[in-house]
């Protein structure tokens, strides 16, 4: 709950002497000055998170949520928006220091205070849940051991809460890849991590793979590290033609769940554009599109199929326009 300053200065008499720039003498006390905490918030009740679970669950990303930009009213009325869409989980990043700080790229340094601050505001929200990716912009520019250590700081947050999940950090593969090096995460780092969630008691925890069409296999490469569910950050387009799970995609979506006992959660998906600047690859401007691989997924998959509502306001995590249904 945010909480107001309201500060008391007290005597009266002496404040007025020195406004005026009287010379009194010594009349009494020093001036008292008394801060006192008041709630502003009471629309936020108690705390009624219950455990997460994967049923029915349609997820948004809103990374640089711990922005001091978003206060707790923000932070609650945006989550009531994607509840009335049927969106129940928001995916936060634990940091995003590395980022810039322009808009939609806002830095969030490490802050666990704030940190579990956000998570007590989403737990007195009816329904909410939370996906906690501890690690988003540490790879690369931090060394490993500073990534564990920072991974089992956010454990020691997020194992407060019933209604929170975690995965353990975004997009490991492209640190090599997109040259954020030196220091990026192997599968055994992430074990490591997976293990000490685990350890904390915190049931569920994955990390996200690659895939696309056409594969050697389907199977999520993580399974036999004990992250679960299959969580996959999928090819956006093909050949430079949209692709989405699910929607033509010749038995993809159907064979990715079989191949991974029967459910698959896609953590990334298209991003929408809200700005309308860039329209193909890894963006959309059409939310047709985005509504179809929803519909795709958890209409004619339910209880097989989770996914996630990427979007170019959710890098920020404010200024939504066009927000799928799940139905």
């Amino acid at each position: 709950m945010r909480l107001r300053k309201v500060t008391l200065i007290v005597p009266f008499c002496v404040l007025i002497a020195a406004a005026c720039g009287e010379n009194t003498g010594p009349i009494g006390p020093t001036p008292v000055t008394t801060t006192t905490t008041v709630p502003v918030d009471p629309w936020i009740g108690p705390r009624v998170d219950a455990d997460f679970s994967w049923d029915r669950l349609a997820s948004f990303s809103a990374f640089a949520t711990l922005d001091e930009s978003h206060d707790d009213r923000q932070i609650y009325e945006s989550t009531q928006l994607m509840l009335s869409h049927g969106i129940n989980t928001r995916r936060l990043c634990a940091e995003t220091e590395f980022w810039g700080g322009d808009w939609p790229y806002l830095r969030v340094p490490r802050d666990l205070d704030r940190l579990g601050h956000v998570l007590d505001v989403i737990a007195r929200i009816p329904g909410a849940q939370v996906i906690v990716v501890a690690n988003c912009t540490l790879k690369g520019p931090v060394p490993v051991s500073q990534q564990h250590e920072w991974a089992a700081k956010v454990a020691g947050v997020v194992r407060e809460y019933r209604n929170v999940a975690v995965e353990v950090i975004n997009e490991m593969d492209q640190c090599r890849g997109r040259g954020w090096g030196p220091h990026c995460y192997g599968k055994n780092d992430v074990r490591i991590d997976v293990d000490m969630f685990h350890g904390k008691g915190i049931r569920y925890v994955t990390t996200d793979d690659s895939i696309c069409p056409g594969d050697f296999t389907y199977e999520y490469r993580f399974k036999n590290i004990s992250a679960w569910p299959a969580n996959f950050h999928y090819c956006r387009d093909i050949k430079g033609r949209p692709f989405d799970p699910g929607v033509n995609d010749g038995g993809f979506l159907d064979a990715v769940i079989r191949a991974n006992g029967g459910f698959v959660y896609f953590g990334e998906t298209v991003a929408f554009n809200e700005i309308g600047d860039n329209c193909a690859g890894l963006r959309t401007c059409d939310p047709a599109r985005i509504q179809a691989h929803f519909d795709a997924c958890l209409g004619q998959r339910a209880g097989q199929c989770a996914t996630n509502f990427h979007s170019i306001a959710g890098l920020a995590g404010d200024g939504w326009t066009d927000i799928p249904w799940n139905r």
